[in-house]
């Protein structure tokens, strides 16, 4: 008798804490206690596939809604134009670099970035990305920038350039005057050339992969700012960054 009464107390005691531990587990979150949970998704974005992340904020955990992913370039950024603030990298067995433009179609005020945090402050907002994959050093001899049109009469040379070049990738450099009407990259699509119609990168920027014949035609080479001119024998740039890639996307 004495043990059906012990087996009948230690039965109630078995119930109470079920009883506890539902009670506690619905308090939580009533899924727990569902047998095949259909869980809601957070939208929490958890930044894992390789590519570039443009965010407005620098959390660690963020929402769809305040973040994009970008694995290649986009002339414009629709809905998330002049939104993002922060830049993050996540690479795989490729690591990622972009240059974020000011206005769309790789127009404006650009900046190139290699790593998490980056400032584009300086941009004032993005509305076009560049995307490529970094290399520690470009294939080819480098760049060579021409005082005529077709790669004609004296050429300025630069390269070949490598992780390990004086100057700091995302720094930019001056060119010597006199030699802004074509460039020839050597084995195109290698490198990456940032040319700014100021010293500094300031102003206009635009962005090249391949040789050009005639800078005058394009963006970069229409003068707009006191004491530029385009005349046959100065473009109108006067800085550069030259960067070794593996592929722009």
């Amino acid at each position: 008798m004495s043990d059906a009464n012990d087996q009948i107390f230690s039965a109630l005691i078995g119930l109470v804490l079920l009883l506890g531990s539902w009670l506690i587990l619905t308090t939580i979150n009533p899924q727990l206690i569902v047998i095949n949970p259909q869980l809601k998704p957070s939208g929490l974005v958890a930044s894992k596939s390789p590519g570039v992340y443009l965010r407005k904020n620098a959390a660690s955990l963020i929402t769809s809604a305040d973040c994009q992913l970008f694995t290649k370039s986009a002339a414009e950024l629709g809905s998330f134009n002049d939104q993002a603030k922060y830049v993050k990298f996540q690479n795989d067995d490729r690591q990622f670099g972009a240059v974020l433009h000011k206005d769309k179609d790789y127009d404006g005020r650009c900046r190139v970035c290699l790593t998490d945090g980056c400032d584009i402050s300086y941009v004032n907002g993005v509305s076009s990305v560049t995307v490529f994959s970094q290399a520690n050093s470009g294939e080819g001899s480098g760049v060579t920038f021409y005082e005529r049109d077709n790669f004609d009469e004296r050429g300025w040379h630069a390269g070949p350039f490598s992780t390990a070049w004086p100057y700091k990738n995302w720094d930019s450099f001056p060119l010597p005057k006199g030699y802004g009407r074509s460039i020839k990259i050597e084995n195109e699509g290698k490198y990456l050339v940032a040319l700014y119609q100021s010293t500094g990168m300031g102003d206009k920027c635009e962005v090249f992969t391949r040789s050009d014949s005639g800078l005058a035609s394009n963006p970069i080479g229409i003068c707009n700012g006191p004491g530029l001119f385009n005349i046959s024998n100065q473009g109108c740039f006067y800085s550069a960054t030259i960067l070794p890639i593996g592929v722009k996307f």
